[in-house]
């Protein structure tokens, strides 16, 4: 062997045997356990010498198409360059034991890898350099299939039977015969689909069955024709029970019927036809809800259901339709209003084709005296803080009215969200509202389409029927599964998760809600501001809202509060002119929660000692605090997490579900009450949920009655927004409610589902635009 950079006379004298040996002390040993992955290096090729039996190591050698010529063809010399010292040699092939090529050893490794060590990972990825790099590699086919095989049955053994698929499916790829790949393909795809259906996630079973039949044929996957044929057989008795429903023309029946049909297996002979059939004689939506309604008012800030159906059962004289620059918007279905430049006064012009169920004209005489019986302290109707501003209502004709006002105000429209007529009268102005209640249980709610209702556009759906589901999970998949069309309430880490079906259409409603809860002031110890505070400050609100609402995200406008006013989402929102920056929501502090407790138990003692009594009231005599919550599943947790964390610190609590559409308990018995605020218009709301008479609040302190004064005396929007920041600073010190956080609202619908809205107030703002399409998956 002689070195070609230096070639001398004195060298190529020197016997072969001395070089060889010289070479062998010089080269780094290397055995055959060398660990570590063969990849993670430069390529390298190993030579194993005859005289010492050492190895050393080479770049690549220049093999034609890197095979190692058989024994009889080794003659000669081959040239070498080693790793060492990037020197290269020429050296006899008579000189050389073998030759391990690099690709050849890898291969090895990778085989080792799970066979000896079961590391599939690594393999996998040993496997994937060598088809990349080395494609032709003689077998490299044969040990990749043994491989996939016998990963796939591991994984099936383990019941990862995704992986498991997946891994077939790469077996299938690299060989359509192997009796392996389509045994394999049949069974762990028919199990997976056994799954789907024992967790009623029909959508995700059919899906899986139509890819997989048309990739590779009926035939090769017998599990899953049997399985097919068995779905087929049941939708088609379902699609002859809707065609004979059809014939009794019990369309309502046959909807219902027909989309069982199509949840079972859609394909099924006539079954899409028949879909459309139906859809078009009796158009039908069914609402997922967490919350039905028993009160039905657009207007309601205080609960969810009684908001959203509110707008089905009910117009009101204006209604809010989102925030604006200034305040919100308001609009009339009844026909148009315009305040005067001076803010005193708001003229009403009515639509002059609106009628009453009788069939005469809604007039500017009926309406006229509506408002007036609102502002007359002695009449059933009367309303306070109307009564307070109205001067008077003068007909200006028999369609137009003017309301002029004591003092000027910079939103009166907020004032007259209230029904035509009150609920008392048998005339209403177009039967209410463009949907009637047809039938009600505590799990589901049925509106029908009002045919008096002379506003509709005469498409929307015939029917509406509201599903409760005490159950999140079920109700996210029965809007994948298609057996409803909207779900009206996902949590902002549902909203993302579903970002990715492309069924459904996820959309966010105008503006959040907030999270509250409302104290009974009639409880000793609410009653006291120390004993508020220390429950503010013994509850983890961002863990709660953190681990049970977002679930770990973060999601722009989820945050904690610091009093009873929307922050909005970004400092730009029109909707956080009451709300106050600057203050900071408290922070969970257990060891302070537990000096406020005592604080107000002594403040108790003081007022019992003045009332001539022994002792006050003790936090160890207090009975369990009782916690108010919706029948809503997601609140319901909530609350549960509250009376763990009150019970570390000793204060007891138990829960009380309210009934349904209730925000209040009608027993009186709950201390505190989870409610959902949707504090739109802080101008007109404050006084609505934080006054006594009349408000969601109990009770009130004189500072707060006095802040509450000032906002209603407020005459120019310069003025309203520090009245209100005021009245944030002070709720924020006097706790006349426990703020928890403001989360944005989304909502989730097929795509058959047309014109919701890109972003409406509640579900039913466009209700009367709506059209529906089969739910044909």
């Amino acid at each position: 062997m002689h070195n070609r950079c230096n070639v001398s006379a004195r060298r190529k004298s020197t016997p072969l045997f001395f070089s060889l040996l010289l070479l062998a002390c010089l080269w780094p040993r290397t055995t055959s356990g060398q660990t570590g992955r063969l990849i993670d290096r430069e390529p390298f090729d190993q030579i194993t010498l005859k005289t010492s039996g050492e190895v050393i190591e080479v770049y690549p050698l220049e093999l034609p198409d890197r095979v190692v010529p058989p024994a009889e063809q080794r003659k000669g010399e081959i040239r070498i360059r080693r790793v060492l010292d990037d020197d290269e040699y020429d050296i006899s092939w008579s000189e050389i034991e073998s030759v391990a090529l690099f690709e050849r050893r890898v291969l090895e490794q990778a085989t080792a890898s799970w066979e000896q060590a079961g590391n599939f990972d690594e393999a996998f990825q040993l496997f994937y350099f060598l088809q990349r790099r080395y494609p032709n590699l003689s077998g490299l086919l044969e040990e990749q299939k043994r491989y996939l095989a016998f990963n796939a049955k591991v994984l099936r053994d383990q019941k990862k039977y995704h992986q498991a698929l997946s891994t077939i499916e790469e077996l299938y790829k690299l060989d359509s015969e192997s009796a392996a790949a389509l045994q394999g393909l049949n069974s762990i795809a028919t199990d997976l689909v056994e799954i789907y259906r024992t967790k009623d996630d029909l959508t995700s079973a059919k899906t899986l069955m139509l890819r997989l039949m048309q990739t590779y044929g009926e035939d090769k996957l017998p599990g899953l024709r049997q399985v097919r044929d068995e779905l087929d057989g049941l939708a088609a008795i379902k699609r002859d029970e809707a065609q004979a429903l059809v014939k009794e023309e019990r369309f309502r029946e046959a909807f219902q019927v027909c989309n069982e049909m199509l949840v079972i297996w859609p394909n099924v002979a006539g079954g899409r036809e028949l879909a459309q059939k139906i859809s078009e004689l009796y158009p039908l939506v069914t609402v997922g809800t967490h919350q039905l309604a028993a009160v039905f008012d657009s207007s309601r800030i205080d609960h969810w259901a009684s908001r959203r159906t509110g707008r089905l059962t009910k117009r009101m004289l204006l209604e809010f339709e989102g925030a604006g620059a200034k305040g919100g918007r308001y609009e009339s279905a009844f026909g148009s209003s315009e305040q005067g430049e001076d803010r005193r006064s708001l003229t009403l012009q009515l639509d002059t084709e609106i009628r009453l169920a009788d069939g005469s004209k809604l007039t500017a005489y009926a309406l006229s005296q509506r408002l007036r019986n609102m502002a007359d302290p002695t009449h059933s109707e009367y309303v306070s803080h109307w009564g307070s501003l109205l001067e008077k209502a003068s007909v200006l004709d028999v369609f137009r009215l003017r309301i002029d006002l004591r003092r000027p105000h910079v939103l009166p429209e907020s004032m007259l969200q209230v029904p035509i007529f009150p609920e008392n009268m048998e005339q209403q102005p177009i039967a209410d509202g463009p949907y009637r209640v047809a039938e009600s249980t505590p799990q589901e709610m049925r509106f029908l389409a009002n045919k008096n209702y002379e506003l509709g556009s005469g498409r929307q759906p015939a029917e509406i029927l509201e599903i409760y589901y005490d159950d999140r999970d079920k109700a996210l998949a029965a809007l994948q599964n298609g057996l409803i069309d909207v779900l009206d309430q996902i949590s902002p880490a549902d909203a993302r998760t579903l970002q990715g079906d492309p069924s459904l259409e996820i959309k966010q409603y105008a503006h959040p809600t907030l999270h509250l809860l409302v104290p009974n002031y009639d409880h000793e110890f609410l009653a006291r501001r120390s004993f508020r505070g220390g429950l503010l400050q013994a509850i983890n609100r961002k863990r709660i809202f953190s681990q049970l609402v977002l679930k770990g995200e973060q999601i722009p406008g989820c945050e904690i509060i610091s009093g009873p006013f929307a922050p909005g989402v970004g400092e730009n929102d029109p909707l956080n002119y009451a709300y106050d920056h600057d203050l900071e929501p408290r922070n969970y502090d257990p060891r302070l929660s537990m000096l406020l407790f005592f604080m107000a138990e002594y403040e108790l003692q003081q007022i019992a000692e003045k009332r001539g009594e022994k002792e006050g009231a003790k936090l160890s005599d207090m009975k369990p605090l009782v916690l108010g919550h919706p029948r809503d599943p997601m609140i319901k947790a909530i609350c549960t997490a509250i009376q763990d964390q009150l019970k570390l610190l000793s204060i007891p609590c138990q829960l009380k579900e309210l009934p349904v559409g209730r925000t209040r308990d009608p027993d009186g018995k709950c201390d505190l009450t989870y409610t959902e605020i949707a504090m739109w218009e802080p101008i007109n709301d404050a006084r609505r949920l934080l006054r006594p008479d009349g408000g969601i609040l109990g009770d009130s302190s004189q500072y707060l009655d006095q802040a509450l004064r000032r906002l209603d005396a407020s005459q120019t929007w310069t003025t309203v927004r520090p009245n209100l920041v005021d009245l944030h600073q002070l709720t924020h010190y006097e706790l006349p409610v426990i703020p928890l956080w403001q989360t944005v609202n989304s909502f989730a619908h097929r795509k058959g589902l047309l014109n919701v809205g890109s972003a409406p107030v509640v579900l039913y703002q466009n209700v009367e635009n709506w059209q529906i399409t089969p739910r044909i998956p």
